[in-house]
């Protein structure tokens, strides 16, 4: 019953999305960070569905495949249903991963204040790359949840796991610091100034040079 919900509720949540992206820059933006959120939500919801007391979710199992006894009661623990709900949620996360490299990597553009294109572009391929290894991280999960999963697959699943969190780490820290700097510079700036129009201009191009859908 929760899955056909899901499902349902998925798969209406894709095409607003999809057409999101033919507005502009500062729309596709909001849309893909509430986007993220409702998913965010739904993850928790599945993550409650199929706690028990071996482990509290999806993310907690990847995070304890380093164990195979703790990998094989947790398999134990789950019912098939709980299985395929797991499955559902991996699959919903590829989804995730597109939405927030996006947001991500369009937030660290916009924010961006370094002449360099080639740290702006390296900075902007930090969220891209915790997307990449997200994506083997379900590939090894999902290999893990068939029985399919040797003690390498495990290893170099929960390896993809850390890298992941790695990235995203660098990813909003670098946010954050430029949330911090852009606040000290406008508040630095003389009452009633604005910056010129190239500067303006600027800031909302940036997503389009990095690659960004926009208008």
């Amino acid at each position: 019953k929760h899955t056909s919900r899901i499902q349902s509720f998925s798969s209406n949540f894709a095409r607003v999305w999809l057409l999101s992206m033919a507005l502009t820059p500062r729309v596709a933006f909001s849309c893909s960070l509430v986007s993220c959120l409702v998913l965010q939500v739904i993850f928790e919801v599945i993550d409650k569905d199929i706690a028990t007391s071996q482990v509290s979710g999806v993310v907690a199992f990847q995070l304890g495949l380093r164990d195979g006894d703790a990998t094989a009661r947790a398999l134990a623990a789950w019912s098939a249903h709980d299985t395929t709900l797991a499955g559902f949620a991996l699959g919903l996360d590829f989804l995730y991963m597109a939405l927030y490299s996006m947001t991500l990597s369009t937030a660290i553009s916009w924010l961006s204040r370094t002449d360099s294109d080639l740290l702006r572009s390296l900075c902007v391929a930090l969220p891209y790359t915790a997307a990449a290894f997200d994506a083997a991280e379900n590939m090894g999960t999902l290999r893990v949840l068939l029985g399919n999963g040797s003690a390498v697959v495990r290893s170099a699943t929960y390896a993809c796991v850390i890298t992941k969190f790695v990235f995203l780490g660098l990813s909003l820290l670098y946010i954050m610091i430029a949330l911090v700097v852009a606040g000290v510079w406008g508040f630095a700036k003389p009452s009633g100034s604005q910056g010129s129009d190239s500067e303006v201009n600027a800031l909302y191009e940036a997503p389009c040079m990095a690659g960004m859908p926009c208008c």
